[in-house]
């Protein structure tokens, strides 16, 4: 066991996935005339279609894997495996790589079939970042970069699309602000601003080292070095990008509760 918690994998996983959704949504966009929000589901075919909505613009058909669903009555989120609906149809197979993932690691929310989502004050934002996090742990964990939430009736169906064709973002210092800034603003993405920042940098594989008592992270980018300093309380204070050929500094041991580089995260699972 490794004492990863459901937070913990979220953390890990949230800033790539922000990062590989806003390009797949990009990629429709394109590739549909600006259908990213036009689509059909089909469960039992395992596809998803997004419809053009530009003339002589072709649809794109992908294959999914359903991940789970989210309600508002009762408000609970459901893994795939769980829903006697689903469970039993290969759009449902997928799925136990999570269950898997949360065996080894002693992750109960990724081994229990319905998780409650407390009322909170986030009211609909709390179900929002519920469907948001099964989509993101998983990506990281099963290693398909992208996730298809659809809302409709008060229930968000959550699933992976295996898109063809389709790369996966390519790590930015332009752009990884912007998609730092998006994650920690949303309520219920990010619980450990450090935890996250690194989690991202061992995702995409870029060299990164801390300063003294983990006050700021410094990543190394194609551009350069994008430094995020962060408060007494651990959040993100600021982001200052230094493009040009320095590299980050040596690095020092990960902050408490943390992986260190080379220990087991979401991104050495998920086979």
């Amino acid at each position: 066991m490794t004492g990863l918690t459901f937070a913990n994998v979220m953390d890990d996983s949230i800033l790539a996935y922000v990062e590989d959704h806003e390009r797949f949504v990009e990629w429709i966009t394109e590739r549909t005339g600006g259908g990213s929000d036009s689509m059909s589901l089909d469960l039992h075919k395992q596809q998803i279609t997004y419809r053009p909505r530009l003339h002589k613009r072709d649809e794109v058909v992908a294959p999914i894997h359903l991940l789970g669903s989210v309600a508002s009555e009762p408000r609970s989120a459901m893994w795939a495996w769980a829903n006697e609906h689903v469970k039993d149809l290969p759009v449902a197979t997928m799925v136990q790589r999570v269950r898997g993932f949360g065996e080894s690691n002693g992750v109960s929310e990724l081994t229990t079939a319905e998780i409650p989502v407390p009322e909170g004050d986030e009211g609909s934002d709390a179900l929002a970042a519920m469907a948001t996090t099964m989509a993101a742990v998983s990506c990281r964990i099963i290693g398909i970069p992208t996730a298809q939430i659809i809302t409709g009736d008060g229930v968000r169906l959550v699933m992976l699309v295996d898109a063809a064709g389709f790369t996966p973002a390519v790590p930015s210092g332009l752009t990884f602000p912007r998609i730092l800034t998006t994650a920690i603003s949303a309520p219920g993405w990010v619980h450990e601003h450090r935890r996250a920042t690194q989690g991202y940098a061992q995702a995409r594989n870029l060299p990164y080292g801390w300063e003294p008592n983990f006050s700021a992270l410094n990543i190394g980018f194609p551009e350069g070095n994008v430094r995020i300093a962060f408060d007494q309380a651990g959040r993100v204070a600021d982001i200052q990008a230094q493009f040009g050929p320095r590299q980050p500094g040596p690095e020092h041991p990960a902050p408490p509760g943390q992986p260190h580089p080379g220990q087991s995260h979401p991104g050495h699972h998920g086979g």
